[in-house]
């Protein structure tokens, strides 16, 4: 078997998404006691391989993820 010219694993991004513009400072303030932002899992736990010559494509719908995980 040949060993894979591209080998990922368990590649994961989460993104903060903030209500308002200033809830990134919110979080800043030494007097804030709570997160004002909810996190999106872009990408969680992706694992694949690409074999010597192999062609990949991605596919999905919108947000699903591909450009980030290129």
């Amino acid at each position: 078997m040949t060993e894979p010219a591209i080998s990922v694993r368990n590649v994961s991004k989460t993104y903060r998404i903030y209500g308002n513009p200033f809830g990134r400072i919110k979080e800043l303030m030494p007097w804030n006691d709570r997160p004002h932002h909810r996190a999106v899992h872009a990408l969680n736990g992706v694992d694949f391989d690409v074999a010597p010559g192999q062609c990949v494509g991605l596919v999905g719908g919108n947000g699903a993820g591909k450009s980030t995980l290129l």
